[in-house]
C-alpha cells in the first residue's frame, strides 16, 4: 500500500482545478489562506484534528456535506450580488449617459 502525501501548494493549483473541494489535513491547515487565494472558486476545508485523528469517516462526510452546503449558499449569494451590482452599474452608466445627452441637447 502506497501512502501519498498532501500536494504542495504548487501542485494544488493544478490538482485543485479538477476537484470540487480541497481538504487540508491538520498538518497543513496553516496553508488555508494560501489555498483559498490560489483556488478562489473552489471549496477549501480544514479537516478538524479530532475527526482526522479518529479516522471518523462518518463525521468527515458530515463535515464535508455541511461545508459544501454553506459554500454553495455563499456562492449563490455572491452570484446574486454580482448580478445586482452589474445591474446597478449599468443603470448608473445609463443615467450618466442620459444626463450627459440631456445636457448636450438643452438650449437656453
Amino acid at each position: 500500500m502506497t501512502m501519498s502525501s498532501a500536494p504542495c501548494l504548487g501542485k494544488l493549483g493544478t490538482a485543485g482545478l479538477e476537484a470540487e473541494a480541497v481538504l487540508l489535513a491538520p498538518q497543513i491547515a496553516y496553508q488555508y489562506e494560501a489555498a483559498r487565494t490560489l483556488l478562489p472558486e473552489k471549496l477549501v476545508l480544514k479537516i478538524p484534528a479530532k475527526i482526522f485523528a479518529r479516522y471518523d469517516v462518518a463525521a468527515l462526510l458530515d463535515f464535508i456535506r455541511d461545508g459544501m452546503d454553506k459554500w454553495r449558499q455563499t456562492s449563490e449569494d455572491r452570484a446574486i450580488a454580482k448580478e445586482h451590482m452589474g445591474e446597478k452599474l449599468a443603470s448608473s452608466i445609463t443615467n450618466m449617459y442620459d444626463g450627459a445627452q440631456g445636457g448636450v441637447h438643452q438650449t437656453a
